[in-house]
Parts: C-alpha cells; structure tokens; sequence
C-alpha cells in the first residue's frame, strides 16, 4: 500500500479527528489496510505519547505561582485554571490530541477486523493489544481530568466521557457514564494484557506490564485497592528495576535519562508556560517535607533561575521542562501496591515495598527501615511518601480526588495573586475540569456541573 496514504491520515489525525469538536475532513482517501499501516500508526510517538491533558496538573498544589510569572504565561486557559474560576476553556488542544489518540487506535481496531488473524498470528495480537492499550491510556487520562472523584455508589449517574469506538468521525458519541467509561477502560486493558508481548522493542509501545500497571492506576481510581494490589503485583513481577538514586548526577539541569530504567510506558502532557523553570515555584512546605539524606530534594529540584529564594522542578522522566511526564513507572507500582498493602491488611508487604522504594532514594547507608505496625500510622507514611516521589507525574490531581474522600486525607488549596486569594474545598465540583466550548457548543455534550 503506498505510505503515502498513512501519511494523510496521520495529517489528518493533527488537525482533528473528532466529529464533535469544529473539523470534519473527508478522509476517503485514507484507507490504511495492512498489518504494517497499523504499526507505522501506532508507533508515531508524536501522536501517540504526547499532548494529553494537563489541566489537572495546572490545577494541583505542587507549585505555584508569582502573580507576574502568572500574568506572562501566554496561554489564558492556563491562568484560569491554576486559580479554579470556571471560565469556559477556548482551547480546545488537550482534548483534541488525546482523542485523536483514540480515533488513531480505533481505526487499527478496525483494520485488524478485516484482517485474518491466523496470518501473522504474532503481529496481530500485539497490534491489537497495543491498540486497545492507547485506546484505553487516553480515555483514562481524560477520566483524570474532566471528571468528579470517582465513588462506587454514584458513579453510574455521573457524567463520564465520550467512548469513541468507531473511527466514524460522524457518529455523534453522548458522554457515557462514570461507570461505563471506567468499565470501557478495564476492559480494554484486559484484552490488552493478553494480547501484549512480555517484551517490546520499540520505546514508546506498550507490553504486557504497561497494561498491567494501567489497571492497577485505575483501580487504584476507583479505590478498589484489592484489584489494584493484584495488577500492581503482577506488573511488578515482570519488572521490578528501580533507579539508585545514588548512581545519578544530581548537579545537572535535568538528571533523569528519557525511558530510563523505570519507565514501563512513556507518556507526556501538553506543554504549559506554568511549568516552565522561569515561572514555576514549587510549593515550599513539600521542598522542605524531604529529609536530609533524601536524595530526591537534589534530584528534583533545583533553585529558580528567576527567583533563587524558590525551587523549581527539574526531575522530569522525559528529561524535559513544560511538558509532565504523564506515563507508567515501577516506582509507581510500589507505591501502589504499598498503600493497597496497608489498606487491605498486608502490613509486612507494605513495609517491604515502601522501604524498598526508598533504600534507593537516599544517601547509600543512611536510610532506616521502617517496620509500622499501625495500619493507619503506616498508611499515612506512604501517603506522604507518595506525594513526594510522583511529583509532576499527572497523579497529584486524581490523588486529591480520591483522598479528599476520606476526611482524615482532606485538603483545601489556595492561590494568591497580589492579594486575590483563591480556594479550592475538598470535593469541590470544580474537580471535575471544564470541557471545551468546542465539545459543547459543536458536539452537543453536557458540560461539568458548577
């Protein structure tokens, strides 16, 4: 078939692949049809592992920032976000790019279904594994973002998103539940899992374990913690590597190698000026929460090129500024599995993961074992602990979501802008981000309460 084609369609895919946003394309031409137009889709990074939704992470409490560095930063969406004031959002990007994931994977799904499977059986089954990976990572980064905390007894009356299962740019896709969504998600990471390599080659692919370790992050979502304890389990004996944070150069801008050891699935969020080294100022009482012989104050944070009395953030896992690393890690994993451990009455293995994670962030020899027989004692430690080693990562936001459920966890945020002082109450509707006017006015969908 002449590349070309997959080509256009890859084009197209930039501008906009969703009937319900503002462009309809005729794509006719676009017919992409074989076992290697799926892959040549499928493993274009750019489209694949970047732009998906950043508001969450905009909104979160990990940073702040100055009232000028705020006023600088170009785009206003940003700026209405970081202080929760509910102005409609214009742009429309972080939307787009992450279903146009979506309608990137669906269209693979449906070249596979013209295809036999018995040819090139082994190519089939990781295409089609790898399809329903992205299909099912974006919709649950969108889950992240644009709806309310997720609880068992609403969450079939609460407003999901639209699952998008055909690549029919004219179908007109209502949002689904809260439930439904999540189960559309689960699903395809189970037919992932078993359809996925052990092993794959190509850095920015999912195998096996980025299945297994996505459906441990949306368990652990739903706070189903014995669900998200087995997946986090299973992801973690296929690969348990961990980076000494001794081995690594802490005098460097950015010291974290992109898909370094750690990294089971690469993934980023759209850029935002907020992020950026000159205007971000990460939140003093987490800078000083580390201890003296954690390495991860050096490794993560270095003084602001614009303001020397503030830190800002430099340990991202795409050794990058402005763009979070969004993707799956083993250091998650532990985390994970350790607080499902401490809620679920495995306090040993609790233990052991926490004090495994963090032998290899401190200074070699210094770090003592913790053995807490509390289980609420021994949560709260991993709580915290877990606060500090995901920063950045798109996890603080779902985390507050989930914790602001149980009132001995609540916080309250709050920004000041030359005196406007902003809050953000536990639970708050505004935790579930605006949709962009565009999705509303041309597609039709119900917009987040207020």
């Amino acid at each position: 078939m002449d590349r070309i084609i997959i080509y256009l369609l890859i084009a197209f895919c930039c501008m906009s692949c969703e009937g319900y946003l503002d462009y309809k394309p005729n794509i006719k031409m676009a017919i992409p049809s074989t076992l290697e137009d799926a892959e040549l889709l499928l493993s274009n990074y750019s489209e694949m592992n970047t732009g998906y939704p950043n508001q969450g992470e905009i909104a979160s409490d990990d940073y702040f920032l100055s009232y000028d560095n705020w006023l600088s930063i170009s785009e206003i969406d940003d700026r209405n976000i970081y202080c929760w004031n509910n102005e409609p959002l214009t742009n429309a990007m972080p939307w787009q790019s992450t279903y146009k994931v979506v309608y990137i994977a669906n269209q693979v799904i449906q070249v596979l279904d013209k295809l036999d499977p018995k040819v090139n059986a082994q190519k089939w089954r990781q295409m089609n594994g790898a399809a329903h990976f992205f299909r099912a990572f974006a919709f649950h980064q969108l889950l992240s973002v644009y709806t309310v905390p997720y609880k068992k007894e609403s969450a079939s009356t609460e407003l999901g998103i639209p699952m998008r299962l055909t690549p029919n740019i004219d179908e007109v896709t209502p949002r689904a539940s809260q439930a439904a969504s999540y189960e559309q998600v689960i699903l395809d990471l189970k037919l992932a899992a078993v359809n996925l390599p052990v092993h794959n080659a190509v850095k920015g692919m999912p195998n096996k374990n980025a299945a297994f370790a996505n459906l441990a992050r949306a368990y652990l979502d739903m706070q189903e913690y014995e669900l998200a304890y087995r997946y986090a389990d299973s992801a973690l004996k296929e690969n348990a590597v961990l980076w000494d944070f001794n081995d690594l150069d802490m005098d460097v801008d950015l010291p974290f190698t992109r898909f370094g050891k750690e990294v089971i699935f690469p993934a980023t969020a759209q850029f935002s000026d907020a992020f950026g080294e000159f205007y971000c100022y990460m939140d003093s009482t987490l800078v000083n929460s580390y201890q003296q012989n954690d390495l991860r104050k050096k490794l993560f944070f270095k003084p602001s090129p614009s303001d020397p009395n503030y830190y800002t953030f430099k340990g991202s896992y795409d050794n990058s500024y402005g763009s979070p690393f969004v993707g799956l890690t083993t250091s998650e994993l532990y985390l994970i599995r350790a607080e499902c451990a401490a809620r679920t009455g495995r306090l040993d293995k609790a233990n052991d993961d926490i004090n495994t994670l963090l032998v290899t962030r401190w200074v070699k020899g210094t770090y003592m074992p913790i053995g807490e027989t509390d289980p609420a004692t021994l949560l709260a430690y991993i709580l915290d602990q877990r606060r500090k080693e995901i920063v950045f990562r798109g996890l603080r936001w779902t985390d507050l979501k989930r914790l602001n459920l149980e009132s001995k966890f609540e916080t309250s945020l709050m920004r000041n802008l030359n005196g406007n002082v902003y809050t953000l109450q536990p639970n708050s509707l505004s935790y579930g981000i605006l949709l962009p006017l565009s999705a509303i006015n041309v597609g039709g969908l119900n917009q987040n309460k207020r």
